[in-house]
């Protein structure tokens, strides 16, 4: 990218977009967001003393101009949008002390690919992940608690992940074969026959080698390795220990550990589906990991552990003694 040309695109848009929402009484700000997995550069767009304002991401609106859209119409275009989204904003959500405490859940990010952001987040490592909290403030919405945000709940780091655990602690989980998963999915899709013919008997050997977990609303699902009870159930349904695969934040795939299937292999299989289909947005690790029922840990599935255990302290990955 040209980075004079996409600077100049830039300028060029604030400008047009001041001048369409002139009558508006917008204020615009440059905001570069910290976002999981990756930082967008965006313009917040406050129409008079809103509380909040949208956010309009630069990237994709530089790549329409490349494309060929003037920036009058890109312009046009945003300004449309700002105010159809002003027009059906959800209430401004209840920022305290006494609803965080109803509101908080954990989410779990990569340690290395988001650094920086965790400069500003309360979060506890997990191996290579670090586990955040986020602040429900709809039915299908939610934000990153910062440090900011802690002060304004006036809540310090500690309390704000011990209510996150203890709502994810509560949270409904599923945990069910891939291939019933796949069933689910189809049901009422005009798919033939003989497609559900190449999945495995509901039952069979075959089907009981890969299960797929999350939360009921799907959302933010592998967290689930950071509840006892989701990872406790997941060993009970599946008689055994088991490896963790990061399918996304969204959700996880369980392999019995006795499956036949090599830590080796699963993680080069994770590997693959991670370059050629999960969104960077939604990438959690390329690693693998492993849940141990005797000692209730989650841990890389090529740490010590699984050599006899030993080498390593099976208590430093306790699911329920975090290090912050």
């Amino acid at each position: 990218m040209n980075n004079n040309d996409y600077e100049q695109f830039t300028h060029n848009l604030i400008k047009a977009l001041e001048q369409k929402m002139q009558p508006d009484n917008i204020r615009l700000h440059r905001d570069p967001t910290a976002k999981v997995n990756q930082t967008l550069d965006a313009i917040s767009v406050r129409i008079g003393d809103s509380p909040m304002a949208p956010l309009v991401y630069l990237q994709d609106k530089y790549d329409m101009y490349k494309s060929g859209m003037s920036v009058d119409a890109i312009a046009g275009m945003v300004a449309t949008t700002v105010r159809e989204s002003y027009s059906t904003m959800p209430p401004v959500p209840e920022l305290s002390r006494e609803a965080a405490m109803k509101n908080l859940f954990c989410a779990v990010v990569n340690i290395k690919q988001n650094e920086e952001m965790l400069k500003d987040v309360p979060h506890e490592e997990l191996e290579d992940l670090s586990v955040i909290a986020r602040y429900k403030v709809s039915n299908d919405g939610s934000l990153i608690v910062k440090n900011a945000l802690c002060e304004k709940l006036r809540m310090t780091p500690e309390e704000v992940m011990e209510h996150a655990h203890i709502n994810t602690e509560h949270m409904d989980y599923w945990c069910k074969t891939i291939s019933t998963v796949i069933r689910e999915s189809l049901t009422g899709s005009d798919i033939p026959d003989d497609l559900y013919g190449t999945l495995p008997e509901p039952g069979s050997e075959m089907d009981r080698r890969m299960y797929v977990m999350s939360n009921s609303r799907s959302d933010e699902g592998a967290a689930a390795i950071t509840s006892p009870k989701a990872m406790h159930q997941a060993y009970l349904q599946l008689g055994e220990d088991f490896y963790i695969l990061p399918s996304s934040r969204h959700e996880v795939i369980l392999v019995p550990e006795n499956s036949g299937i090599s830590a080796k292999e699963l993680q080069a299989m994770v590997k693959e589906v991670n370059r050629t289909t999960i969104h960077e947005a939604d990438w959690l690790s390329d690693n693998v990991y492993c849940y141990k029922g005797d000692s209730r840990t989650v841990h890389l599935a090529d740490s010590p552990l699984l050599s006899k255990d030993k080498g390593r302290n099976p208590e430093q990955n306790k699911i329920c003694n975090r290090k912050r």
